[in-house]
């Protein structure tokens, strides 16, 4: 076990150095900050978003070292904005929506640079909310999210206020509320429907809140949906559980899909 855990803790060290190394940012307001893993011959894209990250800890980017064996072009997105700098969802302070320009802008730059025929957005958490919002922005991307928020007013006022005000520019304001809530089904409305591959706890707060009205939600406007459930009851170990899954499960979506 110990053996296991240095050698866990060195891949981590190696991964920290090569982001410190391959770090770029884009967009002049609110600049995004990302890291760029190259594979050649490869045209698939997987980009990750970050959730939330520890209470006394940075925004990081996620599962770098867990995907470090897909063979797929990679983009890793850090969420260092809102309170406390530990992510505004991609979006923006005040009502506005700078860094989610700059995520779009980079989108599209890292696509036509890499010639990417096929796209996979991932994330959990936040992460799985900001990799449905945007997967769900191009016809043909795909979504792997876990165990993510659904009605972004009403969780960010009622569980994070500090994080509602730096979103909306007000402290409890409903008609903010609910241009934020309004987001993510607004979104999937205007989309085409493809398959949406999610994991989730059906024990933990956000099953009843968030992702069973999503996945209500996506039914009801066409989408497929291939569904992972397990049973855990803290949010916080969605993280976990998702890691595992997520390196096959790419694996099995590159290769040939999941009917």
């Amino acid at each position: 076990m110990k053996l296991k855990q240095l050698y866990w803790n060195y891949k981590k060290f190696r991964t920290k150095q090569r982001i410190k190394k391959g770090e770029k940012s884009i967009g002049e307001t609110m600049p995004l900050r990302y890291y760029l893993e190259r594979k050649r011959g490869s045209r698939d894209l997987i980009v990750v978003y970050s959730a939330f990250p520890e209470p006394d800890k940075p925004a990081a980017y996620n599962y770098v070292t867990t995907l470090s064996k897909i063979k797929a072009n990679k983009l890793f997105l850090l969420d260092e904005y809102g309170s406390g700098g530990k992510g505004c969802y991609y979006l923006g302070k005040d009502g506005g929506r700078e860094v989610e320009k700059n995520v779009f802008v980079l989108l599209e730059k890292v696509k036509k640079e890499l010639s990417v025929t096929r796209t996979i957005h991932v994330g959990s958490s936040k992460g799985g909310w900001s990799a449905l919002y945007f997967g769900l922005s191009y016809e043909k991307d795909q979504i792997v999210l876990g165990g993510a928020q659904f009605r972004l007013g009403d969780y960010t006022m009622e569980r994070m206020p500090a994080l509602f005000a730096y979103l909306t520019g007000t402290k409890d304001d409903e008609i903010e509320k609910e241009k934020l809530n309004r987001i993510l089904p607004d979104r999937i409305d205007g989309a085409t429907p493809r398959n949406v591959y999610l994991h989730y706890s059906d024990s933990e707060h956000t099953y009843e809140d968030s992702m069973l009205p999503m996945k209500t939600h996506l039914l009801e406007r066409g989408f497929p949906l291939w569904e992972d459930v397990a049973h855990y009851t803290e949010h916080g170990k969605v993280g976990l559980y998702f890691a595992e899954l997520l390196p096959s499960l790419l694996r099995k979506i590159l290769s040939e899909g999941i009917e």
